[in-house]
C-alpha cells in the first residue's frame, strides 16, 4: 500500500483515507494554475457528494522545496478534504501519471476506476458524471 505524508509531517496509507463507495485523489502542485482551479470545484464537489460515500484527497507533488507553500494555499482556498504530500511522486509513478492536475478515482476496495488529466472549464460536469455512473451501480 502506498504511504503519503499529512501536512504534519505523519506518514498514512492512502486506503486509511478512502471513502466509503468511491474516492477521487487529485494530484496537483502548488504552481499549477489550472491544478488552483480544479480545486476549487473539487471543494464544492465534495460538498454535495461527501454524504454519499465519497471521499477527495488531495495530494501535493511540489518537492520539499516548496512544501511550506502548501498549508497557506490550502487554507486561502477554503479546501475542506484532505491533503497529503508526494513530494517524491510515488503515487504519481506508480499509476503511470505525468501531468498535473491528474484525477484517479478508487472504488471502494482501491482499483482504478477511471483516470482524467489535465483541467479546463466545463470538466466538473465530466467529473460528477463519472461519479454518478459508479454511485449509481
Amino acid at each position: 500500500p502506498v504511504t503519503v505524508q499529512t501536512t504534519d509531517n505523519r506518514d498514512i496509507s492512502l486506503m486509511a483515507l478512502k471513502g466509503e463507495k468511491l474516492t477521487i485523489v487529485d494530484f496537483w502542485a502548488t504552481w499549477c494554475k489550472p491544478c488552483l482551479a480544479g480545486m476549487k470545484l473539487l471543494n464544492e464537489i465534495y460538498s454535495e457528494y461527501k454524504d454519499k460515500g465519497v471521499q477527495i484527497v488531495g495530494v501535493n507533488v511540489d518537492g520539499p522545496r516548496n512544501k511550506a507553500k502548501v498549508q497557506p494555499l490550502v487554507r486561502a482556498l477554503q479546501i475542506s478534504y484532505p491533503i497529503v504530500l508526494d513530494a517524491e511522486q510515488a503515487l504519481m509513478s506508480e499509476w503511470n501519471l505525468t501531468v498535473t492536475p491528474s484525477l484517479v478515482m478508487l472504488n471502494a476496495n482501491g482499483n482504478i476506476l477511471w483516470i482524467h488529466e489535465g483541467y479546463k472549464p466545463g470538466d466538473e460536469d465530466l467529473i460528477r458524471k463519472e461519479i454518478n455512473k459508479w454511485l449509481d451501480m
